[in-house]
């Protein structure tokens, strides 16, 4: 019988069985179709675990870790770290200014980016350590102010800048401004006192 025939012939079966269980006030049943691929990762880790059972192994299965990769805690501690060696970086840096050149700049005002009128420069003695010198110093990283303790006076320096000569211009004419009104108020104290004894001297005279 020809391929064509024997499948019309099946369709006409089952057409006529469907018929007779809808006649019968049965619902008629469908056969299930079992879409799941073939070589799905689910099938094959079932027939892991089936080999590992009938082998006599317990089959193992992976742990599953849920601690959060970087929880409040250590963040809060990683925040203190930075805030510690930052304010570390300060004074060392300050106390490298005041011992190089007699500036005293208290470590809050230390800047890494200078302006030509300021106070004190950065001179770089080692190339590769001038990537410290591009971003200000409270938005560095702990390993930055690590490097930048350790590292001042060796790989880089504190040297004068432009607003140091100016500085120390107006240093000494406000000295001498101050040594001017200092001596204005001798001689005035002097010319008062001068006065009272006079007049002492005349009132005794008469």
């Amino acid at each position: 019988m020809p391929v064509s025939e024997s499948g019309n012939k099946l369709t006409e079966i089952m057409a006529h069985n469907l018929k007779e269980q809808q006649s019968a006030g049965h619902h008629p049943v469908i056969p299930a179709v079992d879409h799941t691929p073939q070589f799905s990762a689910a099938r094959c880790h079932a027939h892991n675990l089936k080999e590992q059972r009938s082998a006599g192994h317990q089959p193992v299965i992976p742990a599953v870790h849920h601690t959060p990769q970087f929880s409040a805690a250590r963040c809060h501690d990683a925040h203190q770290e930075r805030a510690k060696w930052r304010t570390e970086c300060r004074e060392k840096l300050a106390s490298h200014i005041h011992s190089y050149l007699g500036l005293t700049i208290l470590p809050t005002d230390v800047k890494l980016i200078t302006k030509p009128e300021d106070l004190y420069q950065w001179s770089i003695l080692t190339a590769g350590k001038a990537a410290l010198f591009n971003k200000q110093l409270s938005k560095h990283s702990t390993g930055a102010y690590i490097d930048l303790c350790n590292e001042v006076g060796v790989h880089f320096k504190a040297v004068l800048g432009k607003g140091a000569a100016d500085y120390d211009r107006r240093f000494e004419t406000d000295l001498c401004a101050r040594d001017f009104r200092g001596r204005l108020q001798r001689l005035e104290e002097y010319a008062m006192a001068t006065m009272h004894w006079r007049h002492r001297n005349e009132a005794r005279l008469f």
